[in-house]
């Protein structure tokens, strides 16, 4: 995920852009075969800055080695969960069913 801060930098601008309120953010990690430690950091960052927001964010498709670099730099799971292979469709229903059971996760 060689372009991190961009990515970063667009996301913000977008739900700058937004009329309506956004919940919940997913980054389908399918086309990002490598999360380096730089880019986790920066994902990190996203995490915060979506959470001052009051925002979830979750990942999709991640393989097994962006799912141990992204579980290495937050054991706490404070970039929301990672979970192996999971599509986007059912990382959405997931959030869903936590949010009406009042998990926060």
């Amino acid at each position: 995920m060689q372009n991190a801060p961009t990515v970063r930098r667009n996301l913000l601008d977008r739900l700058d852009a937004r009329q309506s309120s956004v919940e919940l953010v997913v980054f389908d990690l399918r086309s990002s075969p490598t999360v380096d430690v730089t880019a986790a950091d920066t994902l990190l960052t996203i995490a915060g800055n979506l959470a001052q927001r009051g925002i979830d964010i979750r990942f999709a498709e991640a393989d097994g080695a962006v799912h141990d670099v992204l579980n290495e730099v937050q054991p706490d799971h404070s970039l929301g969960q990672t979970t192996l292979n999971e599509r986007v469709i059912t990382v959405i229903e997931e959030w869903r069913d936590e949010t009406a059971a009042g998990v926060d996760e």
